[in-house]
């Protein structure tokens, strides 16, 4: 009797010691999670985090969104096209993530016509980088896009931002850059162009070679979304430089897949893919920088006003 009396008096004293330091465990835990959200997270206006957030929060019903890849985020200077853009264009995402956002924004009670921007690589399958999505997995759509990325500890505070922090604090780091502009959403490269450095660039891209993806059997969603509102959408091709079509197999299939869906009744393609911009107001051969974006918006924003004028 008196040893288990002992041995219960021992099991009660290690609960005692062992519950207080779980709890403060999951207590640091909460407060980590807490100021990585606060701090870094949410504060990056042109990061993805918090373009997902606002994309499920704001209601605001004279917004304009401007949807797509880094060539969105990259090209589209929201103030030059409409003064009620917002650039929600996420990196290393392609149709998947903007069928996402896209359904979202046309379940919205808005009339606002929205921009989708084009890229040749539309139909490639790249789910993008998760520090863009695990602050936002309690949205079931969140969750199911990037389901096969994600892993257990995503949903665990305190460990969910594991191997992200620095993808973080980079990214608020650079809201405060001189070397890039950011506004409404999009971020602009500002720093000066490289002749000998874009010159290499044009080189690499004569020698590779890209290809139509052909959507068959991929793009139905898409499609299904196009269709399924009166809300108009504007399909944009943003610039490109003159070598990326040198080698590009496949153009007349994506030419023809535009005209479809210029012909759908509440879309409106507008190309700019071969506007023509020197060397210098590129990025790189496939991405404006900051006077591209410039000179590209205020051309779409012209458009923009013949298209939806102010009555």
């Amino acid at each position: 009797m008196a040893a288990t009396s002992s041995t219960s008096s021992s099991r009660r004293a290690l609960l005692r010691l062992v519950l207080p330091v779980i709890a403060g465990i999951l207590a640091g835990a909460w407060v980590l999670d807490e100021v990585v959200m606060r701090a870094f997270v949410m504060p990056s206006r042109s990061a993805g985090a918090y373009k997902i957030q606002r994309m499920f929060e704001e209601e605001d019903p004279t917004e304009v969104a401007i949807l797509g890849s880094s060539r969105a985020a990259g090209c589209y200077v929201p103030d030059l096209i409409n003064r009620n853009a917002f650039n929600y264009g996420i990196e290393r995402t392609e149709h998947g993530f903007v069928e996402v956002m896209l359904e979202r924004e046309l379940r919205k009670a808005r009339t606002t016509p929205i921009i989708v921007n084009w890229d040749y690589e539309f139909f490639r399958t790249e789910v993008g980088n998760m520090a863009h999505f695990v602050p936002n997995l309690h949205h079931a759509e969140i969750s199911a896009y990037a389901r096969g990325e994600m892993h257990w500890y995503h949903r665990v505070p305190g460990l969910r931002f594991f191997g992200l922090y620095g993808e973080y604090f980079k990214t608020r780091m650079g809201e405060r850059s001189t070397g890039n502009v950011r506004s409404d959403g999009g971020v602009f490269d500002n720093t000066p162009a490289s002749t000998e450095r874009f010159s290499r660039m044009i080189t690499r891209r004569f020698r590779s070679r890209d290809v139509w993806t052909d959507p068959t059997g991929v793009d139905s969603t898409f499609l299904r979304l196009l269709r399924s509102s009166s809300r108009p959408i504007v399909i944009v091709v943003a610039p490109y430089h003159a070598s990326y079509f040198a080698n590009y197999k496949g153009m007349e299939a994506a030419t023809e897949y535009l005209r479809m869906l210029d012909a759908l009744p509440n879309i409106t393609v507008l190309d700019f893919g071969r506007y023509p911009l020197p060397d210098d107001h590129f990025f790189n051969t496939s991405h404006v920088n900051y006077r591209g974006a410039q000179v590209f918006s205020a051309a779409l924003g012209e458009e923009w006003k013949r298209l939806f004028p102010v009555r």
